[in-house]
């Protein structure tokens, strides 16, 4: 699939030299990519209906509007056509660093990392809520987000305690109408 996905990024006007596997999870199908000019990552969300998947153009928006806002994350590169058994996605700058939470809280080499990590998180964080206009993705409210979770949920056919519990917590009535979900109140 490696030569295949990197003859459709070719066939899409993007030289990739190459592109190899890299892990993506069960959202999403991702390769390390070899331009002329550096790496980068492909990834291509799976396409799902029912779930909370908001599609590959609208994740694309997302980060392009958040590194225009200065949160740190990857430039969008280019958005990639679904085809040849690919779905859609996007390619984005790849960048160094470690995503694995084992490894940033015990190993020695990220030591120094860990003394910053939680101010460079809030700054993130802070970035993030200030990111200004709508890059086009879908917004539900309390309630239907509520609503979403809860089928998600039910899907998996095996009721866990700890998740009835928070549902029914969380679809009691408050003071002021509605329900206690998350959102603005």
């Amino acid at each position: 699939m490696s030569a295949a996905v990197a003859e459709t990024l070719r066939a899409q006007g993007i030289e990739a030299l190459s592109a190899t596997p890299a892990g993506g999870g069960a959202s999403a199908r991702m390769w390390h990519v070899i331009l002329p000019a550096g790496e980068a990552v492909l990834r291509c969300p799976r396409a799902e209906s029912g779930g909370m998947a908001i599609g590959a153009g609208a994740e694309a928006r997302v980060l392009r509007a958040a590194t225009a806002a200065g949160v740190p994350a990857p430039r969008v590169l280019a958005e990639v056509a679904g085809t040849g058994g690919l779905d859609a996605g996007y390619l984005m700058e790849r960048l160094d660093g470690e995503a694995l939470p084992g490894r940033l809280l015990r190993d020695e080499a990220y030591a120094s990392a860990r003394s910053t990590l939680v101010d460079e998180a809030a700054a993130a964080l802070a970035r993030i809520h200030a990111v200004q206009g709508d890059p086009g993705v879908p917004v539900l409210g309390a309630a239907d987000q509520l609503d979403l979770l809860e089928g998600v949920h039910r899907s998996f056919g095996v009721p866990v305690p700890a998740f009835e519990l928070a549902l029914r917590w969380l679809a009691r009535p408050r003071a002021g109408g509605g329900r206690a979900g998350p959102g603005p109140r």
